[in-house]
This record gives structure tokens, sequence and C-alpha cells, in this order.
């Protein structure tokens, strides 16, 4: 399960988030909580969370703050923002700093949230997946032996990536280029590796 820490100032709206949402069926867990920017800073520093689900607008350390210093550390986790409607500035500002998405506090519910957690969630296994030493193998193997090979010799998870419809409009769309170079190369690797994460990106 992917860890989740909550941050958010009002008392009544972060236990609604905690108690209300359905983590399991999404495939998560809340780790931590807490209720201002900075001993939210502490405890994605302490417990390593997978998504941060955060307020904008927060006494002592406001989120923007807290995201910058985390980002500045390296900290690649993803985040949700919880913003008002009249926090336009700070959302655009936010997604420089590689926010994932938002929701508007007013359209905040289980729905809203429970979807806005599953794309994230689906981006994670994503990256995931294709850092993985196994996928790098599994589409070198892809391109040089084809789709029977790594249906032979390759586990289930990987197969299922691979048969993404979106996959194979990659495939069709790199294959005859790649053919050329007679070899699977990191340019080419990287090259489909792009293409992959933009259609994905639009399909999420």
């Amino acid at each position: 399960m992917l860890k989740v820490v909550v941050i958010e100032d009002e008392e009544l709206v972060r236990r609604g988030i905690v108690m209300a949402v359905d983590w399991a069926s999404v495939d998560c867990k809340v780790v931590g909580e807490a209720s201002n920017g900075e001993a939210g800073l502490e405890e994605i520093r302490r417990l390593r969370p997978d998504i941060v689900v955060t307020d904008i607008r927060m006494p002592r350390m406001d989120g923007l703050e807290m995201l910058r210093r985390l980002r500045e550390e390296g900290c690649g986790v993803s985040v949700i923002l919880l913003t008002a409607y009249n926090d336009f500035e700070y959302v655009r500002s936010a997604m420089h700093a590689n926010v994932d998405d938002y929701i508007i506090k007013d359209e905040l519910n289980e729905e809203t949230l429970g979807a806005c957690l599953e794309k994230v969630r689906r981006r994670i296994e994503v990256e995931r997946t294709m850092s993985s030493r196994v996928f790098q193998c599994a589409l070198s193997d892809w391109f040089s032996e084809g789709e029977a090979y790594v249906n032979e010799h390759y586990d289930e998870r990987t197969r299922a990536f691979f048969a993404r419809e979106h996959y194979a409009i990659l495939l069709f769309r790199e294959r005859p280029v790649l053919g050329a170079e007679r070899e699977w190369t990191r340019s080419s690797e990287a090259r489909a590796q792009q293409e992959l994460m933009r259609l994905l990106g639009a399909e999420l």
C-alpha cells in the first residue's frame, strides 16, 4: 500500500479526510497527520510517504513553503493540494513545484478525493514500473526479440504493462524508427519512455 500523510489545520476537515475515504480501495493507507506545514514537514521527513494531501493556507508554515523545502531537499513525494476558489495564484505557483493535482475545498468529498488518489496512484505505479531494472530489460527485449519473447520470459505484471493499449500505440510509432538503428540504444529507450509517459499522462 502507498503511504499517505494528511496536513490540514482545520481539525474537522482533517479528520473528515482521514475517516471518510476508503483508503484500501485505492491501495493507500494514512500513516501520519499534521495541523500545519512545519509539523507536516517533519512528518514527511520521518515517515517518507508516497503521497501528501495538504492544505495551502496554514499557520506557522503554509503548504507552498513546505513543498518548496521538500523539493530543495530532493523529496519527490506526490502532492495533492487542497485549495479555495480564490487561491488561483497559489495553485499556479504550486504547479511549478511539481504538484500532482489539486481539489477545491468546497468540492472536497470522498468521491473527488478518491478519484484524485486513484489517478496519482496509477501515475506512481507507472513511474516505478518504468524505473525498475526488470522493465528496462523487458523493454529492450520487446524491441529486439518481440512480444512473444516477453510473454514467455517475464512475469504477469510486466506482461500486463506491455499489453496496455497506449503501449501498443507507442510500439507502432517507434518500431520503424528503432528498426533502422538495428539495436536498442539508450537514446531510443529514453525517447520511447518519454512518449509512453506522455500517452499515459493523457489517459490519466
